[in-house]
């Protein structure tokens, strides 16, 4: 049994890295007995659900939900909108911080 494979079994088990991201998606052409090839999917990373949440697409927020790029959708919160958009607000800050950190990096480095 491959280690990705061992992954996704213990994922599935505790609910933890229980999101597969991947760069690539390719069939193969399958040859002899293997006629109608597969599928193999390229740099397979598995992340939370905050990792998605955190650094995903776009985020909308539906009652006490997050949908992440119009299909993915979080249970934020029991009845209000207050988990949802404290997270929002959280994410908001986190891409600031990063923006001003990457524009401070990119300014030392060409001697501003």
């Amino acid at each position: 049994q491959s280690f990705q494979r061992q992954r996704v079994d213990k994922a599935a088990e505790v609910g933890k890295d229980a999101y597969a991201m991947y760069h690539g998606k390719h069939r193969s052409l399958g040859t002899g007995k293997q006629s109608g090839g597969c599928v193999v999917l390229s740099e397979v990373n598995f992340v939370s659900r905050y990792a998605l949440l955190l650094f995903g697409g776009e985020l909308e927020i539906e009652k006490n939900a997050v949908i992440l790029d119009n299909w993915l959708k979080f249970k934020v919160g029991e009845k209000s909108l207050a988990g949802a958009v404290i997270l929002l607000a959280i994410r908001d800050e986190l891409d600031a911080i990063l923006l001003r950190q990457i524009s401070c990096t990119s300014a030392k480095g060409r001697g501003q």
